[in-house]
């Protein structure tokens, strides 16, 4: 009687500490890249604002300022902003053309725009990120005859947002356009499947088991 007490015990304990639990930490330090294609696959012709070890306490955390690559002197980019206590992401289309309007808002072309949130590094222990959902698409123009795909994906502490002309087609990042996004995070209560201390509810419970078999026996 004993030992099955002891094992369903440790049954339960270690469902505990596999279950993660739902957080919102602060964020200590970051690194952020936003990249943005001319009309080719030129690498040397993209414009690249970067930013290491950004902190989540300002917003934004990446514009103009960050600018480390851009040899053609070409127009055109987003700011982005990551807000650790509402979970978001935005990404806000700027510095536009503005003799290239569309639909009576000023733009720049590219081929596409991509930013990049890496070595996100939370104030908790075991905290990552889970969960990334699209709240708003409005960074680009939208209409039929410019199609484009919209990608994003997410690691335990990495963001990445992609849109891309479909067919190498062109893009045109709005001012003020918005593309906005939430992420969730959670703590995993068994970092390194190292067991969690039990809950004192199941120690007292594990406590007069043994001593209801004591006295049985």
């Amino acid at each position: 009687m004993r030992f099955k007490l002891v094992g369903q015990l440790a049954l339960a304990a270690s469902m505990v500490a596999a279950v993660p639990s739902l957080a919102s930490a602060a964020i200590i330090s970051m690194d952020i890249r936003a990249e943005f294609g001319l009309n080719d696959d030129d690498p040397s012709d993209y414009r690249v604002f970067e930013v290491i070890g950004a902190s989540a306490t300002t917003s934004p955390q990446l514009n103009s300022s960050h600018q480390i690559a851009n040899p053609s002197g070409y127009g055109g980019r987003a700011d982005v902003a990551l807000d650790a206590t509402q979970q978001q992401v935005s990404i806000i289309g700027a510095d536009p053309f503005t003799d290239l309007p569309v639909d009576g808002v000023n733009s720049a072309d590219f081929y596409f725009a991509r930013v990049t949130i890496t070595n996100i590094v939370f104030d908790v222990a075991g905290e990552e990120i889970t969960a990334l959902s699209l709240l708003e698409d409005g960074l680009l123009y939208q209409s039929p005859d410019l199609p484009y795909a919209l990608n994003y994906s997410f690691t335990g502490n990495s963001l990445t947002f992609e849109w891309i002309g479909d067919n190498g087609g062109t893009i045109y990042v709005l001012d003020g356009g918005l593309g906005l996004f939430a992420y969730e995070t959670s703590v995993d209560q068994n970092p390194g499947q190292v067991p969690a201390p039990l809950p004192l509810s199941l120690i007292g419970l594990g406590l007069a088991g043994l001593a209801w078999s004591r006295r049985k026996a």
